[in-house]
């Protein structure tokens, strides 16, 4: 926000002397950056800057807002400014839908989701990981593991590798089912696939471990962390304390 007031003053400015002023690739950036902390109110507030500088947004603009709507479940709002894109003649892309996969799971739709996903081919977009991702994720989190399971036997097949958050958020769901074992034979197939877990995948089966009181197991996956360089979280911490105690 400190950032944004400076830019603002000197974008402003009525001194003559001062030549600084925005262009499109400036508040691009900036819209990216309050994106990232969905921090929506200020991204208005440099889209309206944007449009008193009678600066046109671009596709990377509008991307940018409806991200930061669905990041926030608000897929109607988002959805305005798919209108205001196809307005411009401008094409949605892959990151475009995917945002809205994420709205819609975000918002609880994940049906309507689910459709996105489905309509990406035939919309002439290709599906990546974040797609995968978002729609694997929704599906979990609404229980539907298995359906989950087969998006991601699929993703090879549009030529998607998964990555290690693909891996974290499967792992994460069968170990909400109580598959344990099943997660922990999953998370032996990361690296055999040219992946390696992250200190987030190594808590969530941590954590169920310890939930489960099968402490051995969850503190040789905490030395394995160790050994691999990986810092422990406060959740990781947390979920030892708690499983220890208990």
């Amino acid at each position: 926000k400190f950032v944004l007031d400076i830019l603002t003053r000197l974008n402003h400015d009525d001194d003559e002397e001062v030549s600084f002023r925005l262009d499109l690739r400036s508040y691009n950036l900036l819209l990216m950056a309050l994106c990232r902390f969905v921090l929506i109110d200020d991204m208005n507030t440099v889209y309206n800057m944007m449009l008193n500088d009678r600066i046109s947004p671009n596709i990377y603009t509008f991307n940018t807002m409806i991200n930061g709507y669905c990041k926030l479940g608000n897929v109607v709002q988002a959805k305005l400014y798919v209108s205001k894109m196809l307005q411009a003649r401008l094409k949605l892309d892959t990151f475009t839908y995917s945002s809205l996969i994420l709205g819609h799971c975000r918002n609880e739709d994940v049906e309507t989701a689910y459709e996105v996903f489905k309509s990406m081919p035939q919309k002439g977009c290709t599906r990546n990981e974040v797609s995968y991702n978002y729609i694997i994720h929704g599906l979990c989190d609404d229980g539907r593991v298995d359906e989950g399971f087969k998006l991601f036997s699929k993703m090879e097949e549009d030529k998607c590798r998964p990555n290690v958050r693909t891996y974290t958020i499967l792992i994460s769901a069968l170990c909400g089912v109580g598959r344990g074992a099943d997660a922990l034979k999953l998370f032996s197939e990361i690296s055999e696939k040219g992946c390696e877990p992250n200190a987030h995948t190594y808590t969530v089966l941590i954590d169920h471990m310890c939930k489960e009181q099968k402490l051995v197991e969850a503190r040789k996956l905490f030395d394995q962390m160790s050994e691999k360089r990986l810092r422990p979280t406060v959740v990781t911490y947390n979920a030892l304390i708690d499983g220890y105690c208990k």
